[in-house]
């Protein structure tokens, strides 16, 4: 296996055992995605937005390459499309290739119960490839994770 491949790969294996130890104490996949300091619209209860750290939900980590190596890690909550893609991944694989001309491929790394989760092995995983390979590495993460 490729020495990148398998960095990833046990960085991978060992968040996934940290966030399961946690997970094992609390149900993951809960229903109350309800803000109590929301104020509600028009009697409508206010749902919490995708993008909050509080969302519980199944989000996932996804990986954007291209021939040059890995472009950027991300996270998000919008879902999988109908080859069990990332729609957020594949959305921004396609406008790189039409800003550069150079094909970019997303790939899902991890699955988890909430975004606190997701962000935390997000971050983690930015943070070994910028050790590893140095500070200007994944262009395509502009902040300091």
């Amino acid at each position: 296996m490729h020495k990148k491949a398998m960095f990833l790969y046990s960085i991978f294996i060992v968040s996934l055992l940290f966030l399961f130890s946690q997970a094992v104490t609390r149900t993951l996949l809960s229903t109350d995605n309800h803000d109590p300091h929301a104020l509600p619209s028009k009697g409508k209860s206010v749902v919490l937005h995708k993008n909050s750290l509080k969302y519980t939900g199944s989000t996932h980590v996804y990986e954007i390459t291209n021939p040059k190596g890995t472009h950027k890690i991300g996270e998000s909550a919008q879902g999988f499309n109908k080859y069990g893609q990332s729609k957020r991944g594949e959305m921004q694989a396609r406008k790189l290739l039409r800003e550069t001309g150079v094909p970019h491929k997303s790939k899902i790394l991890a699955i988890l119960p909430s975004k606190k989760e997701a962000r935390k092995v997000e971050t983690a995983l930015i943070q070994a490839i910028r050790q590893r390979s140095g500070t200007n590495t994944l262009p395509g993460n502009k902040g300091l994770h």
